[in-house]
């Protein structure tokens, strides 16, 4: 069986379901200010983008986890068909999963806890993790220059723009709520709506990824198949054997090497 990946519907449906995750947090919220209540308390569990462990973080996580599986089959076939850039995309999977790690869980937050009993920081860099995630960011973003340089110049606006958007929001909001929480606490309107525009931008841009990971997909590998084979008596003559050279779930092209 091919399971095709119809991107325009994945991107509208993931943008429901951003949408209605702030709807979510923005209810919540104006519950607690206004009519607070066990139902109030619970709807924030659940949409507060300031917290862990909640629906917020289960749909970053996963929007996270699938750009880190589509890196990786534009490794796996970049390397089948042994053309250039393999070692980069398989690269660039493994940062998508350590960020998906980092989101479940809350490795920067870990970090922060270490950096402030080292360092005496204040304003906008109150939660010291957004430095060293800084630096690690610039040291990405210079080892990857070439490679960003390589792509089709379609991709280069793609990936360029979500990457502005998720550093914007993780590195550059994180900071403007760290400064205003360190001046008025970590309460209050304006703080929550830069939590918002933090979350949202993180996940907006992960929403582009994963649309123009597919597209890539799509144009730049040729005869690339996600093939997952039917379980053996599930009403197919076929079963894995019979395809001696793949295994179930695996990845697979039917192109050669250009």
């Amino acid at each position: 069986m091919i399971v095709a990946l119809d991107k325009t519907r994945l991107f509208v449906a993931g943008l429901a379901g951003l949408i209605l995750l702030n709807l979510g947090n923005a209810s919540a919220h104006y519950l607690l200010a206004n009519h607070p209540s066990g139902f109030a308390n619970a709807l924030e569990a659940l949409f507060d983008f300031d917290r862990e462990g909640n629906l917020s973080t289960l749909y970053n996580g996963l929007l996270l986890l699938g750009a880190a599986l589509l890196a990786g089959m534009i490794a796996l076939w970049r390397r089948e068909m042994r053309g250039p850039g393999w070692l980069a995309w398989t690269g660039i999977a493994l940062i998508f999963a350590f960020l998906f790690v980092d989101e479940l869980c809350g490795l920067h937050d870990s970090l922060d806890f270490v950096l402030q009993e080292r360092m005496v920081t204040s304003g906008a860099f109150a939660w010291p993790w957004v430095i060293a995630y800084g630096a690690l960011t610039l040291v990405v973003a210079v080892v990857y220059l070439p490679f960003f340089l390589r792509l089709p110049r379609r991709f280069q606006f793609r990936f360029g723009f979500a990457a502005l958007l998720y550093v914007g929001g993780a590195i550059g909001l994180e900071m403007l709520a760290a400064g205003h929480a360190s001046e008025h606490g970590d309460e209050g309107g304006l703080y929550t709506v830069f939590v918002a525009i933090e979350e949202t931008l993180e996940m907006l841009a992960f929403l582009l990824v994963g649309h123009s990971l597919i597209h890539y997909l799509e144009r730049e590998c040729p005869g690339f198949q996600l093939s997952l084979h039917p379980a053996v008596g599930g009403g197919s003559d076929e079963s894995p054997d019979s395809h001696p050279n793949t295994a179930a779930g695996s990845v697979r092209s039917t192109s050669s090497a250009r």
